[in-house]
């Protein structure tokens, strides 16, 4: 199973500059298949990033 929540470095389009964005699994793949087929996360502002 992929990791539940991450940090990633995204632009962001309302910020104009580059921002830590803490991931996390929303919809994760079947069992055994060791994806996720949708994650969803957001910036220190609030804005939201999938």
């Amino acid at each position: 199973m992929p990791k539940q929540a991450w940090l990633e470095q995204r632009f962001c389009d309302q910020c104009q500059d580059v921002v830590d964005v803490q991931m996390h699994v929303h919809a994760p793949g079947a069992p055994g298949e060791g994806h996720v087929t949708g994650a969803v996360g957001y910036d220190a502002a609030g804005h939201e990033f999938g």
